[in-house]
């Protein structure tokens, strides 16, 4: 097969690979944001995951090679300078990511976060391999665009019709865990709408790319996401310099513009009413705006929370205290890092370096940094630092070599969309951590593509292989089908725990108990369900039991705040005092629990009692101090014959807690009646 010359400043290629390369990521960008996708692939399946798609890749691979007829097909390697460079920042990631597994607390979770990105970024050398022409591109920029389009839609007529309370809670929206990773994927997809929209020449075009523009802007709105809102306005600003610039090159002036001005007026005015739709359906949402902004006002310290679980204040606020934790992380385990994947396993150890924070308090923690440069920093340290630099001089290269060079329309359009598009993920990186999510990823690898220079001086033509379309269809299939078997098996997993939690819930604990044992035999590293079973179990007073299913996950959630907890309770009515010391110690590093510092200072009694003093003064030192912790103290201090001292606790007690029973019964029990009428 003979190659077709490429026109200037345009890669056209005639190899049916790159026809069947650009159908299939269409396809995965069209379909991927309806599917259920969690965001870790869970590390104890990973392994049989991993052999089944491999065999079956391998079947069909072998199938097609007999099945289909030989014929000699080119394949066309696009080496500019920033491909190459985007090339070796993506090898130097997954060497450097594979390598971390040596120094990783929780080596499981480093490599499901590795096979995530790692599989997400694929299409970089697939593409740069095959040699995608414009319409190829614009292909790929439709499932983007129309599949994103389509989720807003799905999710707004699911609010607006009732049918969901909240718009976080549509359907498409569990696809990315909530309505801002739902609206941060909208705005990656936001320029590739409106390029299409530009380009397109007839009436049906027109209205279909104008529609999937309105459904992606219209859910941005009302999802709230400051994020998403801020990266938005910086894209619509692009898209003002680029028509500018377009026009000025223009010999008609603004006579296209104004051709299409009844077309935007239209797009206006829908906008604009649909701004008005809320959970009373119709009802006005602009008042709604700016107690929302009031949330992200500057922050004001309050150092005299050592809890976080009363942190004021507006979520901005919080993430700028966490941030300062973060960066004390990250220096502390530098230059190898945390490793991949490891954020959310040793941040608890850094939450109070700095500020406390709300989210790393017992009925929450943090697993994202919300901030992709900091998290990217902690987890790959040096290596880390080196990987954002190379995609900052890769996009600069790119934004420099669209200005000065002057390319035919429809691949300034292509290109103009990637990088608009990359700019609105830095914007949005800034306070956020979409990149956690593989579809996010699989999208920021799309618009690196279309972002790369094309000219006919990059390409080099190689006819060293046979088959390359029936093998990539193939290869396709295998891993559409690997994904659609693991999402079943994980959204099975995700149902039947839910159930477990609902029959707790609801008083039937023999049926929760039952099914939350099936869900940890099948799932043995969940956290989740591990933790969830291990406290059933010891509130059923089934310590030993308890201790093999926490235990199972204390090695790689070392500073697991409700798992040490589940521990150290459960050794402690086991008889292994040391194991419990060790336990309710990890859970004060993570939370300054009050029951946890009360337990640990009963247990620190015959070892250490100047220490169990100091935890039960700091106890009694706090607002909101049960009488249980006077008792204690009292205790401690007949135990060290202080009587005297003693009786003024108990009494400090009675002042806080006038009328309770058991310091009443401890006063009697000490023989303190009669000190306490003189005093």
């Amino acid at each position: 097969m003979t190659a077709s010359s490429p026109g200037p400043g345009c890669l056209e290629v005639d190899t049916p690979g790159a026809v069947y390369v650009a159908g299939i990521i269409a396809f995965l960008l069209l379909v991927g944001p309806h599917l259920v996708i969690f965001n870790i692939i869970n590390a104890s399946t990973l392994p049989k995951f991993t052999a089944v798609g491999v065999g079956v890749g391998l079947c069909l691979v072998l199938t097609g090679m007999f099945s289909f007829p030989r014929r000699d097909t080119s394949l066309k390697l696009y080496l500019s300078r920033p491909g190459s460079l985007l090339l070796a920042i993506y090898l130097f990631y997954l060497i450097y990511a594979v390598c971390s597994l040596t120094w990783a607390v929780n080596p499981q979770l480093a490599l499901a976060n590795i096979a995530k990105n790692g599989l997400a970024y694929a299409i970089l050398p697939i593409v740069i391999l095959f040699g995608l022409s414009n319409a190829q591109f614009l292909l790929i920029m439709k499932g983007l665009a129309l599949g994103a389009a389509s989720c807003g839609l799905v999710a707004l007529l699911l609010w607006v019709s009732g049918h969901t309370p909240d718009i976080t809670f549509a359907a498409p929206a569990w696809s990315f865990l909530n309505r801002n990773f739902l609206a941060s994927y909208c705005m990656i997809a936001f320029p590739a709408s409106v390029v299409l929209w530009m380009r397109a020449q007839g009436r049906g075009g027109k209205w279909l790319y104008g529609g999937a523009t309105l459904c992606l802007l219209l859910f941005i709105f009302h999802s709230f996401s400051r994020a998403s809102w801020l990266a938005v306005l910086t894209e619509i600003t692009l898209l003002g310099v680029f028509v500018f610039r377009q026009l000025k090159k223009s010999k008609r002036g603004l006579h296209p513009l104004v051709k299409r001005g009844p077309e935007f007026l239209i797009f206006a005015l829908v906008f604009f009413a649909g701004t008005f739709i809320n959970d009373g359906r119709f009802e006005s949402r602009l008042k709604e705006i700016s107690p929302r902004i009031e949330d992200a006002l500057p922050m004001q310290e309050n150092t005299a929370d050592t809890t976080g679980e009363n942190s004021t204040g507006g979520s901005f606020q919080t993430r700028l205290k966490y941030w300062q934790n973060i960066l004390v992380m990250a220096r502390d385990n530098l230059p190898l890092g945390v490793a991949e994947g490891n954020f959310q396993v040793l941040y608890p150890k850094y939450d109070g370096a700095v500020y406390p924070t709300r989210f790393n308090t017992i009925k929450t923690n943090l697993r994202y940094a919300h901030n992709e440069y900091l998290e990217i920093v902690t987890e790959l340290g040096v290596g880390g630092l080196f990987i954002l630099l190379g995609l900052l001089g890769v996009f600069l290269h790119n934004l420099m070599d669209f200005i000065r060079h002057d390319e035919d329309r429809l691949t300034s359009l292509i290109r103009f969309a990637g990088i608009a598009g990359i700019v609105g993920v830095i914007v949005n990186t800034l306070a956020s951590s979409v990149l956690n999510w593989p579809l996010h990823n699989f999208a920021l690898a799309c618009l690196c593509c279309f972002a790369l220079p094309r000219r006919s001086s990059d390409i080099k033509i190689f006819r060293p292989w046979r088959l390359c379309g029936p093998l990539v269809t193939l290869t396709g299939a295998a891993c559409v089908l690997l994904v659609l078997v693991h999402f079943k098996d994980r959204l099975q997993f995700e149902r039947q725990f839910q159930t477990c939690r609902q029959l707790y819930n609801e008083g039937f604990t023999n049926e929760a108990m039952h099914n939350l044992e099936d869900v940890c035999e099948r799932v043995p590293l969940d956290q989740r369900a591990n933790q969830q079973y291990a406290h059933v179990l010891c509130m059923n007073g089934e310590f030993e039991k308890s201790l093999r299913y926490s235990g199972r996950i204390a090695e790689v959630y070392p500073y697991d705040f409700r798992n040490n907890f589940n521990v150290g309770l459960a050794c402690a009515q086991t008889g292994d005092r040391e194991g419990a010391i060790a336990a309710f110690e990890r859970c004060l590093t993570v939370v300054r629990d009050i029951q946890t510092s009360l337990k640990l200072a009963v247990l620190l009694r015959d070892s250490d009692m100047e220490r169990s003093d100091r935890l039960l003064a700091s106890v009694c030192e706090r607002e909101e101090a049960p009488a249980l912790a006077y008792i204690l103290k009292a205790e401690n201090e007949i135990l060290q014959n202080q009587r005297k001292k003693s009786a003024k606790t108990l009494l400090e007690g009675w002042r806080h807690f006038p009328g309770n029973a058991e310091i009443k019964k401890t006063f009697n029990d000490f023989g303190f009646t009669t000190q306490a009428r003189q005093e």
